[in-house]
């Protein structure tokens, strides 16, 4: 999220053209062509998320930092929010 894409200039993080946000439009892309369907979801005692679905494809994520911030946060959908740390969501 620090760096940004070529030609972003001084509003870069402002304008989403950081490299983070174009790894993540071509990574929603590609799922959103796949409409895969998620079989296994574990969270670690330290924050890691994996998120395995069809065709061996799996998505790892960890807290990048300490404190009480949220991390991540995953949704069921109809239901309830799922987040780390757990008292964020």
């Amino acid at each position: 999220m620090r760096y940004a894409q070529k030609g972003g200039g001084p509003t870069a993080f402002d304008d989403f053209r950081m490299i983070y946000d174009a790894k993540t439009t071509t990574f929603n892309r590609v799922l959103g062509e796949l409409r895969p369907c998620v079989d296994g979801v574990t969270v670690g005692e330290a924050g890691e998320l994996t998120v395995s679905w069809e065709q061996e494809f799996r998505l790892e994520v960890f807290p990048d930092c300490s404190g009480n911030l949220e991390a991540w946060r995953a949704f069921v959908r109809g239901g309830a929010h799922h987040g780390f740390p757990p008292d964020t969501v």
